[in-house]
């Protein structure tokens, strides 16, 4: 399957087209693509699917991205848009992240989105379609995602970029307005900073204006409901967890919630319309994995406990007896 895109960045990229010389008729043609249908004929655009990527891939064509698209971007950045205030009116970095994030996967949902603690920093990353790779890089939402940082935080703020591509198409302007810190041939490209700044209070952070342009946000775009990928998605980020970092605050709905760009509310509505929920979620996971800890690890009791998000050995027992009619260390010891 190729790349998708929703049809508001499918739009912007057709008006860069036409910045760049080329009529809609030219553009109907390079791509097959009928623009009138494309917009206004939902069933045709659901059967182009599979074609709309040529649009962005056109682009790329012009370069666009070696002469416009930075310098756009930066006049973007700078200006006083509804979209831009949200964003700044942030928490904190991470907030910005994970506001980023939902907007982002509404844009492209076929790409790979999110954030997660790296050592001590934050890691904000991007995994591109692997045939949206062989086109284009992630120069632009990167610069456009450094630049609102420093905004948010300050203009010395000392940050990581890692591009999965060889190079920029417009390193040079990167280099200047955002951070000359980069490293390429990364497996994947990714924003690190400090985990205190990006976790730091924002002081001019409003929470009575937050309803207003949250609103305004979401006007601007359609969010596609993934609520199937979501059960799987948060499965995987825990047992990633459970595997690799001990960090329990993978079992709490907020922290999860940020994860995904959404509101506590959101991510319940979500999953009840796939007939579950964070709880039941939760509770079959560990149900799961106890099995699976008990029998292939030499840990103690207490490290599986511990491991599985439980505050004490005791709240686990009580949930292995109300799943097995058995304590874990009968269990163990019969295994």
């Amino acid at each position: 399957m190729n790349p998708r895109y929703s049809k508001e960045v499918l739009q912007h990229h057709i008006l860069k087209l036409i910045r760049m010389g080329y009529t809609r008729t030219q553009i109907s043609q390079e791509t097959s693509l009928n623009l009138a249908r494309l917009f206004n004929d939902d069933s045709y655009y659901k059967a182009k699917s599979d074609d709309i990527y040529k649009l962005v891939e056109l682009l790329h064509k012009t370069r666009y991205h070696e002469t416009d698209e930075l310098p756009e971007t930066l006049s973007l950045v700078q200006r006083a848009t509804s979209f831009n205030a949200y964003l700044l009116n942030s928490k904190n970095a991470v907030d910005m992240l994970s506001k980023i994030i939902t907007f982002n996967k509404a844009c492209s949902p076929d790409n790979e989105y999110g954030w997660y603690e790296h050592d001590e920093r934050i890691e904000f990353f991007i995994k591109q379609h692997p045939v949206e790779q062989r086109y284009s890089t992630s120069q632009g939402m990167t610069f456009y995602i450094v630049l609102m940082l420093r905004q948010l935080l300050n203009q010395s703020l000392r940050l990581e970029v890692g591009a999965a591509s060889q190079t920029y198409p417009d390193l040079i302007t990167f280099c200047e307005h955002a951070t000359p810190n980069i490293t390429f041939d990364q497996s994947y490209s990714f924003i690190r900073i400090d985990k205190h700044t990006a976790m730091s209070p924002i002081a001019t952070y409003n929470q009575h204006v937050t309803h207003y342009l949250e609103n305004q946000f979401f006007s601007n775009f359609y969010i596609e409901e993934p609520e199937t990928d979501l059960k799987t998605l948060i499965i995987a980020d825990i047992k990633n967890a459970v595997e690799n970092s001990d960090d329990n605050r993978f079992f709490n709905v907020d922290f999860v919630a940020a994860r995904f760009g959404l509101s506590r509310s959101t991510l319940y509505r979500k999953l009840q319309a796939v007939d579950t929920s964070f709880t039941q979620l939760i509770d079959t996971f560990r149900k799961e994995e106890s099995i699976k800890l008990l029998s292939d690890s030499f840990l103690t009791l207490e490290e599986i406990s511990e491991k599985l998000g439980y505050s004490n050995i005791s709240a686990f027992n009580r949930a292995f007896r109300r799943w097995h009619a058995i304590s874990p260390a009968k269990y163990r010891q019969q295994s």
